[in-house]
């Protein structure tokens, strides 16, 4: 009987000792795990990496390449690292600590396929267990340029400029995009989409964005901004944007990112422009056989006379000048002509 009870109990502590291998005490028997929700057993016992005793460890190895999100809301008070490399020599890449209430959550961590990712949730303010799940995200298709439109991406990141918070001002460091539109055709319209990322204890309420075409000497009327007041990814997407219409040839477009907190001139620290995301798309359409000229300005104004000036938008040599008193119909006024 003695002997029954003894043999029983050694089989009950090999059991156990699996048992907290499987549930990741420690970096070489962390937990492969796959998208989906997890209760934890609490880092009550193993080996903690930074600051702490225990920890409750695990891997995941994406089989493509996209973002993770990781979240441990709603539950007691943990803290989460995120490792790749190797449990010899792990490399952080991204750390959270009361994101939500007490939990940890981490948005947006960029994966590559075929690269294993470790989860360290340790004991550094309690060993209780705790329920957490994580999500993958793989990336978008390629964009296609769209028929009828131009477009250029710029595969680096853009800085922001401190010192760019308001209009009239500008970004001393914008990243530009230049297209060709084809002989005889004018631009319609553009569209413009970028991400733009906080870091380094700045949020995404701190950034500032605007479009601006160095050609035809025009902009945005309005800055564009971020909202939360947290770091992360902003997704910015405009549409029927109209300052460069009739432009034709090589139009060039600066996109000037600032921000309102966080050091000085133009860094890529606390916010950026993520690289490979700002792309431009200019439509254009066949101009028209009399287009209309653009930048209408009068000078020299006196009681009988004022210098008129414009930009041709078109081909044409010859034009049609109607006048008469602010707010008069076309076609019921004064008529005159010149040519170039």
């Amino acid at each position: 009987m003695k002997n029954f009870t003894l043999l029983f109990s050694a089989l009950l502590l090999t059991a156990f000792s699996w048992q907290a291998n499987a549930q990741g005490d420690n970096c070489l028997a962390a937990l492969a795990v796959t998208p989906g929700a997890y209760t934890a057993d609490g880092p009550a016992t193993g080996a903690g990496s930074v600051n702490s005793t225990n920890a409750d460890w695990y891997a995941y190895a994406p089989v493509a390449t996209g973002t993770i999100d990781i979240s441990a809301c709603g539950g007691p008070d943990t803290r989460l690292y995120v490792y790749d490399g190797t449990c010899a020599a792990l490399v952080q890449i991204a750390t959270s600590d009361d994101a939500c209430g007490l939990g940890s959550e981490i948005i947006g961590i960029p994966v590559v396929g075929g690269t294993t990712y470790y989860f360290e949730f340790d004991d550094r303010w309690t060993t209780a267990g705790f329920d957490w799940n994580f999500t993958f995200t793989a990336p978008p298709p390629p964009f296609v340029c769209p028929a009828g439109a131009e477009c250029a991406s710029l595969a680096g990141e853009v800085s922001t400029d401190f010192d760019f918070t308001a209009l009239p001002g500008a970004s001393t460091c914008p990243g530009t995009l230049s297209v060709t539109i084809p002989a005889g055709n004018i631009v319609d319209s553009v569209t413009t989409f970028y991400d733009m990322t906080a870091g380094g204890g700045a949020y995404m309420s701190e950034q500032t964005s605007w479009l601006y075409s160095p050609t035809v000497g025009a902009g945005e009327a309005a800055l564009s901004e971020g909202v939360g007041f947290s770091a992360g990814t902003m997704s910015y997407n405009r549409t029927g944007i109209s300052f460069a219409n009739t432009a034709t040839g090589t139009v060039d477009f600066e996109l000037h990112a600032g921000r309102t907190w966080g050091g000085a001139g133009c860094d890529n620290i606390y916010n950026k422009v993520d690289a490979g995301t700002w792309t431009i798309v200019v439509y254009h359409s066949l101009a028209p056989t009399c287009s209309q000229p653009a930048s209408l300005t009068g000078t020299n104004v006196t009681g009988t006379s004022v210098d008129l000036g414009w930009t041709a938008t078109g081909t044409e040599t010859a034009w049609n000048i109607q006048y008469g008193p602010a707010g008069f119909m076309r076609g019921n006024r004064n008529n005159s002509s010149c040519r170039n």
